[in-house]
């Protein structure tokens, strides 16, 4: 009964990657050419598989799809790896300073996701807030000054910058009565490895890719958890309102807003910065930092079905026109991806896709404007 066990199974896998293998195009009767980086990589995306596109599903499969994406999703991002060595953990919380600001206070916490990571975050609570106030979350991207979201400057160019080109969003948004949080990304901060900060580099986000990529784990899937671990004790200890759980941030803080909110369903509103456009176009032929790659990603989707997994929630998604790492033709794109899945999830007004002039950068009065409007009652 054993070896006949063994014959079914090897039988059934082997059924399996025939049918995955005939998906790809068959390439072996193409003219011999030389060797050319760029054009070899491209074809390499134009034969990945996609699985799980939203169009290989179409709108009568929408809740289908969406189930199946985001399973993968957890999957590849490591997610399931770090769920299955933490199912009892329980994350602790220390609060370190507190500062009266005028308009609020401004906290420093931390907070232990897993028995050996703490993860710095600033906290902004208002002094005029509603009773359920709604909640802010700023994840920031690859900035020289970590703290700059929150209002803290290096120095008085830094301040002006940060005012000219929208890099203080906590702040700002603090200001208009919104509790918001700026947690410090893995990889950053304490996260570091230890040879970066001696070298006086600002982050380890390649180091941190290459261990995680031994353990089945990825920089992004790590950034999730710990913002879901984030939100576990925010919902638990402050005067936050369920019905308004927003993350914005811009570049690596924008990825980290359309994954995060593609998984976790608590996420109400999302508003990504300059990190939307095709993984292949953009990802695949502009220099990027190493901590957004995911392994095998186009075999499953593109970045248009990745932000349709928030629906039938609300994205609103800001481009620049001059962006030339999130670039602005591939991202409208794709936009049309994610419009027809929140049409099939009944919710097309749901998405939103902002072009602004100018290049990599946050466009804060915009987010304000969206905010305002869509917030649940």
């Amino acid at each position: 009964m054993k070896r006949i066990s063994i014959l079914i199974v090897t039988c059934i896998l082997s059924v399996s990657c025939t049918d995955r293998d005939q998906k790809y195009k068959d390439r072996s009767s193409e003219p011999l050419v030389g060797f050319e980086f760029q054009k070899h990589c491209d074809i390499t995306y134009d034969n990945a598989l996609l699985k799980d596109a939203f169009d290989k599903y179409g709108p009568g499969k929408y809740k289908k799809w969406q189930k199946t994406l985001r399973k993968d999703l957890k999957e590849i991002l490591g997610l399931n790896v770090i769920e299955g060595q933490l199912k009892d953990f329980k994350p602790v919380t220390r609060k370190i300073a507190e500062e009266d600001i005028g308009f609020a206070s401004r906290q420093r916490w931390e907070i232990w996701t897993e028995p050996d990571v703490n993860i710095p975050f600033i906290l902004i609570v208002p002094k005029e807030r509603k009773e359920k106030t709604p909640l802010i979350l700023t994840p920031h991207g690859h900035n020289r000054n970590l703290e700059v979201y929150a209002g803290i400057y290096e120095s008085e160019k830094d301040s002006t910058d940060a005012w000219k080109m929208d890099r203080n969003p906590a702040f700002r948004f603090a200001q208009e009565g919104f509790i918001t949080l700026l947690p410090t990304a893995r990889g950053y901060g304490s996260t570091m490895y230890p040879e970066d900060l001696a070298d006086g580099k600002r982050w380890s986000c390649r180091e941190l890719l290459m261990r995680d990529l031994l353990v089945g784990r990825t920089p992004v899937g790590d950034r999730c958890w710990d913002l879901m671990k984030i939100l576990d004790w925010a919902l638990e200890n402050l005067p936050i309102d369920p019905k308004n759980i927003i993350v914005t941030g811009n570049s690596g803080g924008g990825t980290q807003a359309e994954y995060w909110s593609a998984l976790d369903e608590r996420v109400t509103m999302s508003i990504p910065g300059s990190a939307f456009s095709s993984m292949a176009a953009s990802w695949g032929s502009v220099h990027h930092c190493e901590c957004g790659y995911i392994p095998g990603i186009l075999n499953y989707c593109e970045l248009g079905d990745l932000a349709g997994l928030t629906a039938p929630r609300k994205i609103c998604i800001l481009q620049g026109t001059d962006d030339h790492i999130s670039l602005t033709k591939q991202a409208k794109e794709q936009f049309l991806t994610t419009k027809r899945i929140y049409e099939a999830a009944g919710a097309p007004d749901n998405c939103s896709l902002i072009v602004k002039e100018g290049g990599h950068r946050y466009f804060f009065d915009d987010a304000l404007e969206y905010v305002k409007a869509n917030l649940a009652d």
